[in-house]
């Protein structure tokens, strides 16, 4: 791969190989060969993408307040009865287990 930029950049130069003390021109990052283009692009892709999250934002149906409120009480109910029916299943398993123990015990 360094064969190639160094053919490449000999072209670039009309076939004068570079000192050894220089480096190519490609091998700095675009944001330090041009630091105000690329800050300029920065703000405008941020802008865009900004300006696209608020486009999208405008499509988007909210709930209503009674919509909202209907959900989360189904939310709390349902927990509250898997709670309900973990903390029993829990419990006979525990009761089971004791109960092997206990039988069993030396």
């Amino acid at each position: 791969m360094a064969q190639v930029v160094r053919v490449k950049d000999e072209e670039r130069t009309g076939g004068v190989p570079p000192s050894p003390g220089t480096r190519a021109a490609t091998a700095a990052p675009e944001f330090l060969r041009r630091p105000a283009v690329w800050v300029s692009e920065r703000i405008r892709r941020t802008r865009q993408f900004l300006h696209e999250v608020r486009v999208e934002l405008r499509h988007v149906t909210w709930p209503s307040r009674t919509d909202v409120r209907s959900t989360t009480i189904v939310v709390l109910i349902t927990v509250a009865f898997f709670g309900l029916y973990f903390f029993l299943l829990d419990y006979g398993i525990a009761q089971i287990v004791n109960l092997v123990f206990e039988r069993f015990r030396p």
